[in-house]
């Protein structure tokens, strides 16, 4: 058994330090200015391979088809984030929507509302089976 600190410890039981980096991030100057427009500009939805056949041919090869699986973990990464950020956006677009229309009371108790929510009133809203038109009477 390994002796680690002073304490008998069985080699399964411990933990192997992490991988690191060996090498630098190809994509670090690329990946604002070239790469990510490309990913906004599709909405995700442009492989890997495209880009770097894309990047390979505006760097004259000092982008390389052996950059290939670290584009596509990046890639992976950020559409993770998109994900993560989206229930977000679809509730700030009702709450637009529902401002751009005049019923400012309705968009500002939004807060609490889910993704799934959203989606079915944004659906609502834009096929017109709902009608939302804003109140004008005051209260008595």
């Amino acid at each position: 058994m390994d002796s680690v600190e002073g304490a008998n410890v069985h080699p399964s039981v411990v933990v192997p330090k992490a991988r690191r980096r060996t090498r630098r991030d190809p994509f670090e100057f690329l990946w604002t200015s070239a790469i990510l427009p490309k990913l906004e500009e599709s909405n995700g939805r442009i492989e890997a391979t495209a880009i770097i056949d894309s990047i390979e041919r505006e760097t004259g090869g000092v982008i390389a088809r052996r950059h290939l699986r670290t584009l596509q973990r990046r890639i992976r990464e950020w559409r993770a984030s998109q994900r993560i950020l989206e229930p977000a956006r679809r509730v700030a677009r009702l709450r637009e929507s529902f401002e751009r229309i005049g019923v400012y009371e309705v968009a500002r108790t939004l807060d609490g509302i889910g993704a799934i929510e959203a989606d079915a009133l944004l659906g609502l809203l834009e096929t017109g089976l709902l009608d939302v038109a804003p109140v004008t009477a005051k209260r008595a």
